[in-house]
């Protein structure tokens, strides 16, 4: 996974709880998680790992997700890209 994609996913976490202080209370949670494993050393264990982290992940995702406008499948998606540097107008 891609940090953006962590990212969006959390930002949509935010909406979809509508709650600031539930929020910071489930991040902190979350990161309690990943400093209690941050130095594993065990890659069949870490593998796991990154394993159950993707599947409750994709569980937890937004029945309806959230789409930026400037990401792929958003609105805004690829419009008005400029033009090259070789082309003259």
């Amino acid at each position: 996974m891609f940090l953006s994609q962590d990212l969006q996913t959390l930002i949509v976490f935010f909406y979809f709880l509508n709650s600031r202080p539930t929020f910071r209370y489930e991040v902190t949670l979350l990161r309690a998680r990943f400093d209690e494993h941050k130095n594993e050393t065990d890659m069949k264990k870490a593998v796991r790992l990154l394993q159950d982290g993707e599947e409750e992940l994709w569980q937890k995702q937004h029945p309806q997700p959230y789409i930026f406008i400037d990401s792929p499948g958003g609105t805004r998606y690829e419009r008005n890209i400029p033009a090259p540097e070789w082309v003259s107008f």
